[in-house]
């Protein structure tokens, strides 16, 4: 089972400017900020229930 992945800069950037537009809106409605990883694995527990498996093998998220 995998317990750690890496990122690649891409998808740190993305993940670094999510969790600023995130906590923006917490500290708005004065909520304690979340950390990157800890808003990472908020995204992938939702997401995984949304996945899609196609019978090609295509993975999507059904919204």
């Amino acid at each position: 089972m995998i317990t750690m992945f890496r990122l690649n800069p891409t998808e740190a950037e993305k993940v670094r400017k999510t969790a600023i537009e995130v906590n923006k809106k917490r500290i708005e409605n004065g909520i304690e900020p979340v950390k990157d990883s800890e808003l990472l694995h908020e995204i992938l527990e939702k997401a995984f229930k949304k996945i899609v498996v196609t019978n090609n093998g295509q993975v999507s998220l059904e919204l």
